[in-house]
């Protein structure tokens, strides 16, 4: 009898776990897929020009000379920490 209950308790959980696994698969899955492909299409991302694409993924001139001043105060700081 006890064999029969582990069973059944197991089952139980198994079968709780299918139906989110599922709805999973069924929805979100095909969705995401979906919306991948919508995106691409509508971003033209492999129909477009070499410069087309730099514009989408061109950063920002502001940010480029934040980081190189950041980059070189960096380095000013190891130099005074390892003179020390």
């Amino acid at each position: 009898m006890a064999g029969v209950m582990a069973y059944f308790k197991v089952s139980y959980k198994r079968f709780g776990d299918s139906v989110p696994m599922s709805i999973d698969r069924l929805l979100l899955r095909k969705f995401s897929t979906s919306m991948r492909e919508t995106l691409i299409e509508g971003l033209s991302l492999f129909q477009s020009e070499q410069t087309e694409l730099a514009k989408l993924f061109h950063e920002d001139p502001h940010i480029v000379q934040t980081r190189k001043s950041l980059v070189e105060r960096e380095k000013q700081l190891q130099r005074i920490w390892n003179s020390r």
